[in-house]
C-alpha cells in the first residue's frame, strides 16, 4: 500500500508517513499509536456501518408467522405428556 502523504496526528517534524486512512473522514495516520488517538472516528464509523446492517434485517411478516408456529409446535411438542414417556 503506498502511502497517504504525512500522518495527521504525530507532532509537527517528526511525521511519519501515513499508510492508513481513516474510514470515516480519510485523514491519514501512520501507526497504532495515532490510530488512537483518532480512535472515536473510527469507531463511530463501523458502529455506524454495523448499526445500518441490522436496520436493513427487518424480517417479513410471513417469516415472523412461520417462526411463531414452529415455536407453538415446539410448545406443544415438550408440553404432550404422551411424548414425555408417562
Amino acid at each position: 500500500m503506498e502511502p497517504a502523504g504525512p500522518c495527521g496526528f504525530c507532532p509537527a517534524g517528526e511525521a511519519q508517513p501515513a499508510r492508513y486512512t481513516c474510514p470515516r473522514c480519510n485523514v491519514p495516520y501512520c501507526s497504532l499509536r495515532c490510530y488512537r488517538a483518532h480512535g472515536t472516528c473510527a469507531e463511530d464509523f463501523y458502529r455506524d456501518q454495523v448499526l445500518g446492517e441490522l436496520r436493513g434485517r427487518s424480517a417479513s411478516p410471513s417469516r415472523l408467522a412461520g417462526a411463531l408456529r414452529r415455536l407453538r409446535q415446539q410448545r406443544e411438542t415438550e408440553d404432550d405428556p404422551e411424548d414425555a414417556g408417562l
